[in-house]
């Protein structure tokens, strides 16, 4: 009886995690999807997002937090400065440092970005209940809590400074999180 449990504990991991990559990828695409006719793309949305959340942030913070390379955030700035999404001016710690702030149509882009993310949500999730929607929740939380104490422990035994270390920050999320509910008991 229990080799069955843990083989049914397996196949039902397995198929949990699947599910979730699943949601991710086919979220992504249809947000992608949406967004290329505003011509805009996910890591534009990602940089306003990160922008708004921390204004007079550096090119360096940024890629760090959108998760591309330098080169890569370099560009995603420049469209967006040209397209008039920011403005970057001199950083007042240091002068060698651009910044990145939003304008008034760069947040406009942004709310339109972030409610097309929130239409694919809801249609997603609008025959689930609430109860379900908030059971799931709570399963998921308790994921995050232990991938984050798994990513924490892989970081304590590498060596400082390497170029394997899992990232403890992620790409900002399309939608504003919501603070975590408490576990069950």
């Amino acid at each position: 009886m229990k080799r069955k449990n843990a083989d049914r504990r397996k196949l039902e991991t397995r198929r949990c995690s699947e599910n979730v990559r699943r949601l991710l990828t086919g979220f992504k695409s249809l947000l992608e999807h949406n967004l290329r006719e505003e011509s805009l793309t996910l890591p534009q949305l990602r940089l306003l997002k990160a922008v708004q959340q921390q204004t007079g942030v550096s090119a360096a913070a940024l890629a760090r937090t959108c998760m591309v390379t330098p080169q890569t955030m370099q560009s995603i700035l420049t469209r967006a400065e040209r397209e008039r999404w920011i403005i970057r001016a001199k950083s007042s710690r240091n002068e060698r440092i651009l910044t990145a702030s939003l304008t008034a149509l760069g947040e406009e882009v942004l709310g339109r970005g972030l409610q097309m993310a929130a239409r694919i949500e809801e249609l997603i999730w609008q025959d689930v209940s609430l109860g379900d929607l908030e059971e799931l929740n709570r399963t998921l939380d308790e994921g995050v809590t232990r991938l984050n104490q798994l990513e924490q422990e892989a970081n304590e035994n590498m060596p400082s400074g390497s170029p394997y270390r899992p990232h403890l920050e992620h790409a900002p999320l399309c939608l504003p999180s919501t603070p975590n509910k408490p576990k069950r008991s």
